[in-house]
């Protein structure tokens, strides 16, 4: 197996790692003072399409498909183009820490007051995607031999 396909994997177990944990926190108008609610990686990846036409803040969530893209490109072998969408994976992840507030209540916007494990992990898995296309290329043909 290529050490691409080997980080393949990592970046594809990094990423079903942060399914599971939480992803970031706000502060709901009803909560208990100090208290933080989350949102778990599974339920933005499953809701998050959906505040698509809600504004900017929601644009982040486009990471997960140039993600998959880039998987499916390191397995094809198309090293350039999968590349530059694990890049681009990666700068629409890091553009969520420029995200404050996010209309996710029927009470209006809550403000963000911290990244969970989950937020963190999925970032890894863009950055190990990166990497596994960086290492991934075509393999070179063999000359047939002429009898």
């Amino acid at each position: 197996m290529s050490a691409g396909r080997v980080v393949l994997i990592v970046s594809i177990v990094l990423y079903a790692a942060c399914m599971f944990l939480g992803a970031f926190y706000v502060s709901l108008p009803d909560s208990v003072p100090g208290q933080r609610s989350f949102a778990d990686g599974f339920g933005l990846l499953s809701r998050g399409w959906l505040g698509l036409d809600l504004g900017f803040e929601y644009v982040p969530w486009l990471a997960n498909p140039l993600l998959f893209l880039a998987w499916i490109l390191v397995l094809l072998r198309v090293r350039l183009v999968a590349v530059g969408s694990a890049m681009g994976a990666l700068a629409l992840g890091i553009a969520f820490l420029g995200v404050t507030t996010l209309d996710v209540s029927s009470d209006g916007p809550v403000e963000i007051t911290g990244y969970g494990e989950g937020y963190w992990l999925w970032l890894a898995s863009m950055a190990v995607a990166l990497v596994a296309a960086m290492l991934s290329a075509k393999r070179p043909q063999t000359a047939k031999a002429e009898v």
